[in-house]
């Protein structure tokens, strides 16, 4: 049996990230699973692995878990992070930051493999500084003429001969969608279904669900996320919703819902994203053709309808989209059913066997 220690948060509980922690949910609740396959994830606090006396060979930090200053991680940390190399026998780097732009590469002399949940497909991209750390950040600022003082200090260019140490871990399809009830979800930590409640082709009275915050510290990425909604609502001959509204009517609304819209914010993939499949609504956001990602449920043209980022072209290809009732029924049915996928028997043991990969994965020969 394969003893692996995870440190997913810094202090306090680790109760609370079973619910928050798209990273420790899976691993959590594939644990049997994982056990069958001989792996046990030990999970902890980060004071409680520094207190630890009995410690195993393979150490997974979550990226979030340590403390960065002007964009780097701070120097007592790294140095922490070099004590933790020194006493195990491989260490895992999960990178859990939003957008594949937002990287943590400081620590790449250090850790044996970085997993991060979605990496741009051409890694070369990664040898140079983009604008808030984000490449669509910058194509946004071109769009807009944005030209205001960056928010965020620059990361670490990524080093090529390193590359090899990257890899890809899992995204958002695993957060805990099964309920919005806290009191639901502990059940589930006990015997709940794992799958969320799925919901199928009944009548959808709203065309579009432009639902979202424009309030982002970001000053690219509020304007992309105004002008989508300022284009949903200038739409012509379809039901639209825009506007904040409780959660309760939000999920209710999407069940009636035909399509759902779903702009950039921080990273490029959200919790939307999968709640539009969960309740049978046909997804639409900009391209992400240019990443890659685990699980890859987004086909462009068959599990997502892709758009620009120029809201002006945006424009007309959502009417076009809105009125094409056979495209949106044919993606919205084929996305639930590769996110449902997900959550069999089939698809729990295609997570633990991707886990198990980088557990037992090596950096590729130069």
């Amino acid at each position: 049996m394969l003893t692996v220690d995870f440190v997913t948060t810094r202090k306090g509980s680790i109760g609370p990230s079973f619910r928050h922690n798209m990273h420790v949910f899976p691993l959590f609740e594939f644990r049997s699973t994982l056990r069958q396959h001989g792996i046990t994830v030990k999970m902890s606090t980060l004071a409680e692995y520094r207190a630890s006396k009995q410690r195993n060979g393979v150490l997974c930090v979550d990226g979030r878990v340590f403390r960065y200053e002007h964009g780097q991680l701070c120097a007592e940390d790294m140095r922490l992070l070099t004590e933790f190399r020194s006493q195990c026998d491989r260490l895992l780097w999960f990178d859990t930051r939003d957008s594949s732009g937002t990287t943590q590469f400081e620590v790449l002399p250090t850790v044996d493999l970085y997993c991060k949940k979605q990496l741009l497909r051409n890694h070369s991209l990664y040898t140079r500084n983009w604008r808030e750390n984000r490449r669509y950040v910058e194509e946004l600022n071109r769009l807009y003429a944005i030209d205001e003082g960056d928010h965020e200090a620059p990361g670490v260019p990524l080093d090529l001969q390193y590359d090899s140490k990257l890899r890809l871990s899992w995204n958002l399809a695993y957060a805990d969608y099964r309920s919005q009830s806290y009191p639901q979800r502990y059940l589930g930590m006990v015997g709940l279904s794992r799958s969320p409640r799925f919901h199928g082709s009944s009548e959808r009275s709203v065309d579009l669900q432009a639902r979202y915050s424009l309030s982002y510290q970001l000053p690219a990425i509020t304007m992309h996320r105004r002008r989508y909604q300022d284009t949903a609502s200038s739409l012509t001959g379809f039901e639209v919703r825009v506007g904040r509204i409780k959660r309760k009517a939000f999920l209710h609304e999407l069940q009636q819902t035909r399509a759902v819209l779903s702009p950039f914010g921080y990273g490029e993939i959200c919790y939307r994203d999968f709640e539009a499949m969960v309740f049978g609504c046909a997804l639409i956001k900009p391209d992400i053709s240019d990443l890659e990602t685990w699980p890859d449920v987004f086909q462009a043209g068959k599990t997502y309808v892709p758009l620009p980022l120029d809201s002006e072209e945006s424009r007309r290809l959502l009417q076009e989209i809105l009125g094409n009732h056979e495209l949106l029924d044919e993606v919205r049915k084929s996305a639930q059913a590769a996110y449902r996928n997900l959550w069999t028997k089939a698809g729990i043991e295609h997570f633990v066997a991707h886990f198990k990969s980088l557990l037992e994965s090596q950096p590729h020969a130069a």
